[in-house]
């Protein structure tokens, strides 16, 4: 057994949360929604649960309510379904256009 869910939302967090988090093994999901971040966390570069048994399975990323306006080309290597609800990114943002083109391993919602 390991930590599955992480529950950070309403916490008034900014930018910079520990790149570690990528290294939670059994990851289901991380919620970060109505808090104060400006850009989608630096973990998300790194492919979130590597390593878990079912290595196909994506990682719920909340990141609604948040300042968000871009989104970087890195996150396009994560293995993630990330939520962009209330945030100021556009469905038609390139990164988020190419994610859905080129078969890449991220996701992205906006509802």
């Amino acid at each position: 057994m390991g930590l599955r869910f992480l529950l950070l939302s309403h916490n008034q967090l900014n930018d910079g949360l520990p790149e570690d988090i990528s290294q939670i093994r059994l990851l289901d999901a991380i919620t970060l929604g109505n808090n104060n971040l400006t850009q989608t966390p630096a973990f998300l570069s790194h492919r979130p649960g590597q390593g878990r048994e079912n290595d196909d399975s994506l990682v719920n990323v909340h990141l609604n309510a948040n300042p968000i306006s871009t989104v970087p080309e890195s996150v396009l290597t994560s293995h993630a379904t990330i939520d962009l609800e209330g945030t100021s990114v556009s469905p038609e943002d390139p990164v988020v256009q190419r994610a859905g083109e080129d078969g890449s391993g991220v996701a992205f919602t906006f509802s």
